[in-house]
């Protein structure tokens, strides 16, 4: 099936705009935990709106810096998540002081940073996703393409040197599941939000009622690379 890409990135465009109105009335409780999380959430959505917005108006044109802008998505979202659900307190404590992110040990028994490949599944599980796969699965088969075109690596000469023009040669076809994920990163990051604010189940309803008829149209276009029940409390 053909998706015309602007009129789908025109649909994601609003949804997102939609999203973002339902949870701007949340008032967190101004914690160290709370500021850090979400100013990251708040900026990933920025970054999915100016996605949407790029591609609703330029098409393909500026496909490769989507895609840039498509990592840091997804890297600040992983990052605001994991210190609004899964952070200890001395990790919060850590980040604030050093700006950077706390380790934890690896395979080899030696400490690492904690990235995106370790925070997914840290995230998933939180979260309570339905298919904890997708996430997980979404930055181990992607994480390596757009950090090449963040940094300049050869999967970015590559679509440029194949171009008979001046441009990228990415095409509508391979730019629209990346609108429609960012689409669902941006429900997941007002799940999230919904998670901090301490919301009573009847003060969280009509927020959520939003969030999933949002989440149940996207899903009638064809499914994305993420799919999310939103879910009314932790368990």
């Amino acid at each position: 099936m053909i998706v015309d890409l602007i009129e789908e990135s025109r649909i994601t465009h609003g949804e997102i705009e939609a999203t973002i109105n339902a949870i701007s009335i949340i008032e967190l409780p101004s914690t160290t935990r709370n500021v850090i999380a979400s100013s990251l959430l708040q900026a990933s959505l920025d970054h999915a709106r100016a996605v949407a917005f790029l591609l609703e108006f330029s098409g393909a044109e500026f496909g490769a810096s989507t895609i840039v802008l498509t990592r840091s998505c997804l890297d600040q979202f992983l990052r605001g998540a994991f210190f609004s659900l899964c952070a200890s307190d001395e990790e919060v404590e850590f980040f604030s002081n050093h700006d950077e992110m706390p380790s934890c040990p690896g395979e080899n028994g030696k400490n690492q940073k904690l990235g995106p490949r370790l925070l997914a599944p840290l995230v998933s599980e939180a979260m309570r996703l339905s298919s904890k796969e997708r996430l997980i699965n979404l930055v181990s088969n992607n994480w390596g393409l757009m950090s090449a075109f963040t940094h300049g690596g050869t999967s970015l000469v590559s679509i440029y040197s194949s171009s008979p023009e001046i441009g990228s040669s990415l095409t509508n076809d391979q730019l629209v599941p990346i609108v429609r994920g960012l689409g669902t990163l941006t429900t997941l990051a007002a799940c999230v939000h919904i998670q901090a604010s301490g919301l009573n189940l009847n003060e969280q309803q009509p927020i959520l009622e939003i969030l999933n008829e949002i989440a149940e149209k996207r899903k009638t276009r064809t499914p994305d690379v993420i799919t999310t029940s939103v879910k009314t409390d932790r368990d």
